[in-house]
């Protein structure tokens, strides 16, 4: 008898962990697939401040998704004084000059 219920038990154990665990997963899908509106509106009902950070993390997240944000692969980069950088700095110069010796030497 005392066997019984034990197997009962933990048969009842592990089904009400198999349906806790499909509940959580199900909270985790719907709280992955809000919109952007409505995490702003839930960050406001925790503060202002949480608020306006929300909508300055979502306005980041739709500027990073714009084709036009991303890096232009063949436009000059920019140095912090708002110079372009050099196409090939000195290191880069030295190393294209040694590979091409390198060449010479080797006939390749």
């Amino acid at each position: 008898m005392r066997s019984v219920m034990r197997s009962l038990q933990k048969a009842l154990a592990i089904a009400l962990l198999a349906v806790m665990l499909f509940g959580l997963g199900e909270f985790a899908a719907q709280a992955a697939t809000t919109s952007a509106d409505e995490a702003i509106d839930r960050a406001y009902t925790l503060s202002e401040e949480a608020g306006l950070q929300e909508e300055i993390y979502q306005q980041r997240l739709e500027e990073a998704e714009s084709p036009d944000n991303l890096p232009k692969p063949y436009e000059r980069v920019l140095d912090l004084n708002g110079n372009p950088v050099p196409e090939t700095s000195l290191v880069e110069k030295t190393v294209e000059k040694a590979r091409e010796l390198i060449e010479d030497v080797t006939g390749e």
